[in-house]
């Protein structure tokens, strides 16, 4: 088994079918899509399970609900495929993408990241157009060159077993697990677009929790960071501060990020307007 979908459901019975679908009618096979449901309170198992029912690569689990870190997490340890790639119940695959990703992925043997464009509002959101492995990975994230965000980024099962989503977190956790890959492993970007990333406007997503616990916002720390990720820290922590100010002023005074921080984001954000 090459690929392994992990998918977390929860009361997406509206959507589901089209996710799964765009899975079915890939051309390349060898893959498993494992769904693990976290406690689905509406008919999204019955979605699930026509086409688990004529498709044996369609595999349903269901659990108590424990949240969507806790649902991948155990996704991936019923996962038996050398790749793993996470993919949101909302969003779906663009045609005929597996094949063109699976052989990026195997031509690169020495790689364990493979990011991949997306599509979001109709656009793509990635503005590198050619195909490298990346040099500085915070310094292209800043620029939105790269954004290795579930569904369009493809990890070796060694680097899911590595980083696992952290099942504390309410909110944000797919930005700490973005973070930890941007760190320290050597990533490949391709410009091909490989899904759609349907904004969530429902149950979970990053729906504003009424206080900061839990929140990944909450628990920023720059000490330790290279330069550039505390870059990438300070622009979350300006977004603690729109959606919790009194508790952002107090996890976050000026001194946290300094003036060469807050100078340096300024930069990086008019070159993405000009670039």
């Amino acid at each position: 088994m090459i690929l392994s979908i992990i998918v977390p459901l929860y009361n997406k019975e509206k959507e589901i079918s089209r996710c799964l679908h765009s899975m079915k009618s890939q051309s390349f096979s060898d893959w498993e899509c494992i769904i693990v449901d976290d406690g689905s309170k509406d008919n999204s198992a019955a979605k699930v399970k026509e086409f688990s029912g004529v498709d044996s690569r369609f595999i349903y689990f269901y659990q108590e609900n424990q949240g969507v870190s806790a649902a991948r997490n155990n996704g991936v340890l019923k996962a038996r495929g050398n790749y793993i790639i996470y993919m949101d119940a909302d969003d779906y695959f663009l045609p005929d993408v597996f094949e063109k990703c699976i052989k990026i992925v195997m031509g690169n043997a020495s790689i364990n990241c493979f990011c991949f464009n997306f599509i979001y509002h109709g656009h793509l959101y990635c503005r590198k157009t050619k195909e490298a492995v990346i040099v500085n990975n915070f310094y292209s994230f800043l620029l939105q060159d790269i954004y290795p965000r579930p569904g369009a980024c493809i990890i070796s099962r060694g680097l899911a077993m590595q980083y696992p989503f952290d099942q504390s977190l309410r909110r944000y956790e797919d930005t700490e697990y973005i973070l930890n890959l941007l760190r320290s492993n050597k990533i490949l970007y391709s410009p091909i677009p490989i899904m759609e990333y349907v904004e969530e406007t429902t149950v979970g997503g990053h729906i504003k929790n009424k206080t900061i616990d839990g929140d990944f916002l909450g628990q920023l720390n720059p000490k330790g960071k290279c330069f550039l990720e505390r870059v990438a820290l300070y622009r979350l922590s300006k977004i603690a501060y729109s959606d919790f100010p009194l508790e952002a002023k107090n996890l976050y005074p000026k001194s946290t990020f300094n003036i060469c921080v807050r100078f340096v984001n300024k930069i990086f954000r008019l070159i993405s307007l000009i670039k």
